[in-house]
């Protein structure tokens, strides 16, 4: 797990868990920062596990914020 105020110093993936009743639809990871908001990715799929590859050398020095949001089959968010 990331605790808030974790500090990332390489490459590697967020692994999302996010599971419904009536099924998955997707995935959205949001990274923002001192560049502004940036989409990692958006997954489709059923889940219940999605994979984000993250490329820090991509981004310079600073604190940023993680945000993810579930998509269900019939349009719930979270």
């Amino acid at each position: 797990p990331l605790a808030s105020g974790s500090t990332i110093s390489q490459s590697g993936s967020f692994a999302v868990i996010a599971d419904d009743p009536s099924g998955m639809s997707r995935a959205n990871l949001t990274i923002t920062g001192p560049g502004g908001a940036s989409q990692l990715g958006s997954i489709p799929g059923a889940g219940p596990l999605f994979s984000f590859p993250w490329n820090t050398d991509q981004y310079q020095a600073g604190n940023y914020t993680v945000t993810v949001q579930a998509i269900d089959t019939i349009g719930n968010t979270t």
